[in-house]
Order: structure tokens, then sequence, then C-alpha cells
């Protein structure tokens, strides 16, 4: 088993699955090995992905990371999954996911097994803490502070780990089934909501017309490509409530309440106390 590249896809609306994935390829090329990013975000990502896929010049490896959101990936990453070509020579996969100390959800194992459904082999996986990414205005954000250089390092030990299964030819450690640690009643729970579903009670971004001064900002770092000026800003169906509008709309135009929504995150992390709020990888 050997692979001559690292790709390493992600969508990261906050910057934490950015960070995760970043120290990844850092460890990686200290240890010799050629790594290529793909934000997720990018409207051309396919086209940037094709090249590094292409069988006929070496085999790859694949790293995928995603923000849990409502329990699962984020639809980028899904939709990545979805493209991904068949492995028909076993090649190996590395998901991990960011989350912001409520509950890592079943987006991990759903990420594995759909590696698995095309073609590719698990050398590891990981669970990363990260501050909510609904709760940058909070005094107290669950998950503040993360990921710190503990977290990381766990990342780094990670890299090395498969980095050294590759060198060894080792098989692949684990599969799937390894990273379906929730409880029944969390899996049920998960397996029940949806993106659609939170939308549906969501109430939304408006915007401020009298204050939006139409500069772009917010469809500039839309991970979606939800958002289009005309001429002030119009939200889509592709928005999947990543905050990214509000956060950094210079003029405090689209208008969120987050103190509703921290009281709400707050709530949902007391019922999920059963997962404890740490890194983990696998």
């Amino acid at each position: 088993m050997s692979f001559g590249k690292h790709l390493i896809a992600y969508s990261s609306p906050a910057g934490s699955t950015e960070k995760v994935g970043s120290t990844i390829g850092e460890k990686l090329e200290q240890l010799g090995e050629t790594v290529y990013y793909l934000d997720l975000s990018s409207s051309a990502w396919k086209e940037k992905a094709s090249p590094v896929l292409d069988k006929d010049t070496s085999s790859s490896m694949i790293w995928i990371g995603s923000p849990v959101y409502a329990q699962h990936a984020v639809p980028p990453v899904r939709e990545f999954l979805d493209w991904l070509p068949y492995s028909s020579e076993r090649q190996g996969a590395v998901p991990f996911v960011t989350w912001g100390a409520v509950c890592s959800g079943i987006a991990l194992f759903e990420m594995g097994r759909s590696l698995e459904e095309k073609g590719y082999g698990l050398l590891g996986a990981a669970k990363i803490l990260s501050e909510h990414s609904s709760m940058w205005r909070s005094n107290s954000p669950l998950g503040a502070g993360h990921p710190d250089e503990t977290d990381l390092e766990k990342v780094r030990q990670l890299a090395e780990r498969v980095q050294n299964s590759i060198k060894q030819g080792a098989k692949f450690p684990i599969s799937s089934q390894d990273l379906d640690y929730q409880p029944a009643w969390i899996r049920r729970e998960a397996e029940n909501i949806d993106l659609q579903k939170v939308k549906s009670f969501h109430p939304g971004y408006p915007v401020d017309n009298e204050v939006c001064t139409q500069c772009g900002v917010c469809a500039d770092n839309c991970p979606a490509g939800a958002i289009t000026l005309n001429p002030f800003p119009e939200i889509g169906e592709n928005c999947f409530l990543c905050n990214n509008c509000v956060r950094l709309c210079p003029e405090g135009a689209i208008y969120f309440d987050t103190d509703t929504v921290e009281n709400r995150v707050r709530e949902m992390e007391q019922r999920f106390q059963e997962e404890e709020k740490k890194s983990e990888i696998f």
C-alpha cells in the first residue's frame, strides 16, 4: 500500500476545520509528503480536484473534513463524497470533523461509510473539539479556545500514525463501524433531523437595505455560493446556516438573534451530556 500524494478537502465556514486540515498538511509535509488542499467553498473545486485524483498519474490519499451541522456533515462535503470517483484500487482515506461541544452527531460515521461505499479504506479518523460557530458574540462560548494546541497535537499524531501505516504496508486499521460511537437514542435522533428541518424553523437572515452598502462581502464569503446581490443580498436555497454573512458583514446589515440561538444551544448541550467534550482520534 502506497500513496503518491495527499488531498485534504474541507468545508470550513468558521475556520476551525481548515485549521485542522492545515495542521494535518503541515505534519505530512514535514514527513516528506506532497499535499494538496481543496477548499470546497470554491466554485471550481471539481476542476481542481480532478487532476489530483487522476489514477493515471499516481494514487492519492484522501483526507476530508467537515464541521458538524444538525448532527451531519455540511452539504459541500456530502456533495464531494457523492462526486468522489469509485476507487477500484482500494485507496486510503481519513474523515475528520470539528464539533462545537454540543454533539458530534453521526457525521463521522456517515462520512466513513460513504468513503467505504466508494471503495476507500479507512486509515484513521478524528473528531476535534471547536468553539461553537453560532456563539461568536458570547462571552463564554461552548468549546472556547478550541481547537487548542492539545487538540492539534492529536491531529499531528494521527497524521504520523497514518503515514507509518502507509509505509509499513498495513491493512486499513479501522472501519466505519468504529465511528458509530453514539448511543442508540442519539443515533435515532440524528437520523430524524436534517438541514431542511432545521431551516423550517430557522428565522433566516433579514437584510437591512438602509444599512447595506452592497459591498458583496457576504456573497464573497458564502461557502455555499448561496448569496446574490440583486442589488441587495438575497439568500438562496443552498444556504446551510453557517452565519458567515452575519459575522463578516462590515456594516452589521444582516440580522441574526444570537442570544436566542445561544440559549437554544446551551439547552441542547445539557441534553447531550453523555458525549465527553474532548477531541478524539481513531
